[in-house]
């Protein structure tokens, strides 16, 4: 009778035991980090983005097609496919894909979801950059989708 009293008690404990390690256990959780990034992160790292390729890829493309500058230097090399109107498709993939759409427009769109209602401020920025951002990918490859 003690030893069934005992193995008793002892899946008691155990179960109690088992029940108790939820918290316990959640060693790898920091209560200091934080959970998404400030809204004046990501409005830096779209301003950035912003002016990289204000002053990069798209910059390039257009102001060479409009004879302001020319793509200097030795045959073969892709500055000079370019002054020669050489663009391919894949030339611009990285400016759209990575750049402008990719990282630009779906930061700016996920800081107007993050501060829609508590800063409306950082939502005022964020409309407008995508405005301007709209309309140079517009200039720059024609008809694009808005969402």
């Amino acid at each position: 009778m003690k030893k069934r009293t005992n193995k008793i008690i002892s899946f008691a404990a155990l179960l109690f035991l088992v029940s108790a390690c939820d918290e316990f256990l959640n060693v790898n959780v920091n209560p200091n980090s934080t959970t998404g990034p400030p809204a004046k992160t990501i409005l830096a790292g779209a301003t950035t983005e912003i002016a990289f390729h204000m002053g990069s890829d798209i910059h390039r493309f257009s102001s060479e097609w409009v004879q302001q500058f020319t793509g200097g230097g030795n045959a073969g090399t892709q500055t000079v496919e370019y002054g020669r109107y050489n663009v391919t498709a894949t030339d611009l993939n990285n400016c759209w894909r990575g750049g402008v759409w990719g990282d630009v427009l779906s930061d700016l769109q996920k800081l107007r979801e993050l501060t829609q209602d508590k800063s409306p401020r950082y939502a005022g920025i964020a409309k407008i950059c995508q405005a301007f951002m709209f309309s140079i990918a517009v200039d720059a490859w024609g008809d694009i989708p808005f969402t």
